[in-house]
């Protein structure tokens, strides 16, 4: 939702009450965002801004807001984001820890870091072609082993078939839209779904409901924006032709 927002923010030119309505509302979604503690969503807002960054038109504005945040961001973070994120690299020593070159990561972290080389170096091959089946193999918290784990190579393949093809479909929309309405949608959807392919790195992001409800929605929007400006210009000629009547 804030990739859509700071879409609209770069490319929409609405009325002055939704323009202010969009420039105060990521300050809100910011503090949610922060609330969740969860670290997977922060390290998604980078490749977010990349995206937006390496698309937008606008790339001014992007780097100054980027720079501002950096600067601003030590002195700004809560207490209890500073703490979650420090958490990572300080937590008291504890079975399951594993440690990276000298440094010592956290439970949940080792556990997904576990998660991702038990899949790769010993469960994968068990099943390789057809998987465990879905819920037919242990809890994993991250997107990509889970469904290498569960389908095999083959769903695992038509999985990332599916992703490439949301995201051509979405690129295809953004170069082609004439809008800005349809151009900040798709620009911020681009930039969401880059960050959601991040997410998934350490999360169930495309199982979990709560995030795949707004987001199927938002990717149905998408893909018929091409369709819906199509039928826009074919109006045209047709309003025209009434007007010339209406005037005759």
């Amino acid at each position: 939702m804030l990739s859509i927002v700071l879409g609209l923010l770069l490319t929409y030119k609405g009325s002055r009450k939704q323009k202010i309505f969009l420039r105060i509302l990521p300050f809100f979604i910011a503090i949610t965002l922060a609330a969740t503690l969860s670290r997977a969503s922060w390290i998604a807002l980078v490749p977010m801004a990349m995206t937006l960054l390496y698309f937008s038109k606008k790339k001014l504005p992007i780097i100054v807001a980027l720079v501002v945040i950096v600067i601003a961001a030590p002195f700004i973070l809560p207490k209890s984001v500073k703490e979650r994120f420090a958490f990572t690299f300080t937590q008291p020593r504890e079975s399951g820890q594993v440690t990276v070159g000298n440094v010592r990561l956290d439970t949940s972290t080792s556990g997904r870091l576990e998660s991702w080389k038990n899949v790769l170096q010993e469960d994968f091959f068990n099943h390789p072609i057809l998987g465990y089946g879905v819920t037919g193999y242990r809890f994993l918290d991250a997107q990509y082993p889970r469904v290498l784990a569960e389908t095999g190579l083959l769903g695992f393949l038509t999985f990332f078939i599916l992703l490439f093809s949301i995201y051509m479909n979405a690129l295809h929309t953004y170069r082609e839209s004439t809008d800005p309405l349809f151009s900040g949608l798709s620009l911020g959807y681009l930039a969401g779904f880059v960050a959601m392919l991040t997410h998934s790195i350490g999360a169930n992001s495309f199982i979990i409901v709560r995030i795949m409800e707004p987001f199927w929605f938002l990717t149905a929007m998408i893909i018929m924006i091409p369709a819906i400006q199509k039928s826009d210009v074919a109006m045209i000629p047709t309003i025209q032709k009434s007007d010339v009547t209406v005037k005759a």
